[in-house]
């Protein structure tokens, strides 16, 4: 996802704040109060296709800085540097027109934004993530979270933004979520409200509107994790058919092994129930290339993993999903994943992975070299 996003009016308000407070003050005053986090990640990725056509191996260079600062005892300001979207990802051997230079460091400030809390109620107002955050890829924009935690078992929020990483179109949501005793639940939904006067809201292909629902609950059994989730999309555009994704996961550890098995059943007509049309989002089911949201008719999808400590520092993990529809394409896809992580501090991992995919009857893989420094 495309995450450059244009000077908002709180970018612009947050810079002029912190361009006066270093103006009138050294470095070290002005840092007084403020938490800095981030992280230096290094990914290199060779891939190869069956069919010969390989693409050149490639690298992505990602930089991330926060700073959190707290104005008084109930405001705060939060200012994020990231990198602007520039994932080396080349076409294939014949068209490299899609290369980037991601070895150029290009900072942007992709998130502004001020908070207030006071007695369980808390406001977020600026350049931040969209709310409902489970329905998206981490799309960014302009509004305000509006949140009341009345008790453990009861919590309410509501947003509204009027631009966002997923477009010109408005965003609107509600969510009610808690935790009650062994289980924790959450009901979201979420609105696009289609902005473009020219669509005029009106059904046509331009209609950009849609409505999702989501529904969680999750159950602590103590050895075990149980995680169930309903998620339905209506899109307004007429013709278009409801999007369905029921998702079901176990998961738990023993002794130093961990394990998971999730199951997703896709609706009669698909199963694309994120915000924006992305695998990456938290509903959906994935690995890495194959993932729900690709189901057509009655699609269904298996996915196992499990990890084990083979040191007090390096790890091993298998990941394998299955998936098919019923389709007129008839979707049949299958996928594996080794990775070896290595903690070297704290702050430092580094980790291998190879990656294989079969999908369709074509097969492709690739092999991740990574390295991320957090601090």
């Amino acid at each position: 996802m495309n995450k450059t996003i244009k000077l908002s009016l709180a970018t612009a308000l947050a810079a002029g704040i912190v361009s006066s407070a270093c103006a009138s003050t050294d470095l070290t005053e002005a840092l007084k109060g403020t938490s800095i986090k981030g992280y230096v990640d290094y990914k290199m990725t060779d891939e190869t296709k069956n069919d010969g056509d390989d693409r050149e191996a490639f690298h992505d260079i990602d930089v991330r800085v926060q700073f959190d600062s707290k104005l008084n005892d109930n405001y705060s300001l939060t200012v994020r540097v990231d990198e602007e979207e520039d994932e080396d990802d080349k076409a294939d051997s014949k068209d490299t027109t899609g290369a980037k230079n991601s070895s150029a460091i290009q900072p942007e400030i992709d998130k502004v934004y001020f908070t207030y809390k006071n007695s369980g109620t808390k406001v977020t107002a600026g350049l931040q993530t969209v709310v409902a955050k489970r329905l998206h890829d981490s799309a960014i924009g302009d509004g305000v979270i509006v949140s009341h935690k009345a008790s453990d078992a009861l919590s309410i929020a509501g947003g509204y933004f009027y631009n966002s990483g997923l477009g010109t179109d408005e965003i609107a949501g509600v969510a009610i979520s808690g935790d009650a005793g062994m289980v924790k639940y959450g009901l979201t939904y979420a609105s696009i409200i289609d902005s473009d006067t020219d669509s005029g809201n009106d059904g046509t292909a331009a209609d950009n509107g849609a409505q999702v629902i989501d529904i969680t609950a999750d159950f602590d059994l103590k050895a075990v994790n149980l995680h169930a989730a309903y998620t339905t999309k209506s899109e307004d555009t007429t013709g278009t058919k409801d999007q369905d994704l029921i998702k079901l996961v176990v998961s738990g550890k023993a002794a130093s092994m961990k394990y998971a098995v999730a199951y997703a059943m896709g609706g009669s007509d698909g199963a694309d129930v994120s915000l924006d049309s992305d695998a990456d989002a938290a509903v959906n089911l994935q690995l890495n290339e194959v993932a729900s949201d690709a189901f057509g008719k009655d699609g269904t999808a298996l996915y196992a993993m499990v990890g084990a400590s083979l040191t007090d520092t390096a790890s091993l993990k298998l990941e394998y999903v299955t998936a098919d529809d019923d389709s007129a394409t008839k979707l049949d896809a299958d996928e594996y994943m080794v990775t070896l992580s290595n903690k070297v501090t704290k702050k430092l991992k580094l980790s291998a992975s190879y990656n294989s995919w079969d999908i369709n009857n074509k097969s492709d893989s690739q092999t991740i070299l990574r390295a991320k420094y957090s601090f």
